[in-house]
């Protein structure tokens, strides 16, 4: 059976793209960071899917416009895979999670690597890769932002698939 994905990043707060844009299903949402601009639990609860947590919706559902089945039909059908996700990036402008040029987040000596085998690896920092066609990293100014760590780490677990954001100009690719 196939899955379908929509993966999105950097909405921050507001940039989230128009329903009509959107596929009408999808199996899966993958985010991969930069969901509000600074954070902070009022930022989070516009836009966070509460209805997996089943004892919570059972508990809190508006009975005239929730389905109180919800949960179970979002998780019944069986379908598994393994995610590695981080938030880091590389060091750009101050924000979160960053790591500096030489250090490795990703791969066999870091903290938490990916795994070979993993399915899907969510980061929210790109991937450097060796070619220079390659245009997802590339800021405004023409700079590759990516990481060659990460991209050493990812060609070494060959997940079937690598989803991430941050760089903006990258969008819709």
């Amino acid at each position: 059976m196939a899955t379908t994905f929509l993966i999105l990043s950097d909405t921050h707060d507001d940039a989230f793209p128009g329903p009509a844009s959107l596929p009408s299903k999808v199996d899966v949402v993958i985010y991969c960071g930069d969901l509000t601009m600074i954070g902070g639990l009022s930022n989070y609860k516009k836009f966070i899917d509460v209805s997996l947590d089943r004892k919570w919706w059972q508990d809190n559902l508006i009975e005239e416009e929730d389905d109180p089945e919800e949960p179970a039909q979002a998780l019944a059908d069986g379908r598994t895979f393994t995610i590695y996700a981080s938030p880091y990036a590389p060091e750009f402008n101050g924000y979160v999670f960053a790591y500096g040029p030489d250090e490795d987040r990703f791969g066999p000596g870091a903290e938490h690597p990916i795994s070979e085998g993993v399915d899907i690896v969510m980061t929210h920092g790109s991937p450097l890769l060796p070619s220079q066609d390659y245009v997802l990293d590339v800021n405004r100014q023409g700079n590759h932002c990516g990481c060659p760590i990460l991209y050493d780490a990812i060609y070494q677990a060959r997940p079937k698939l690598h989803c991430f954001g941050h760089i903006h100009e990258g969008y819709g690719v």
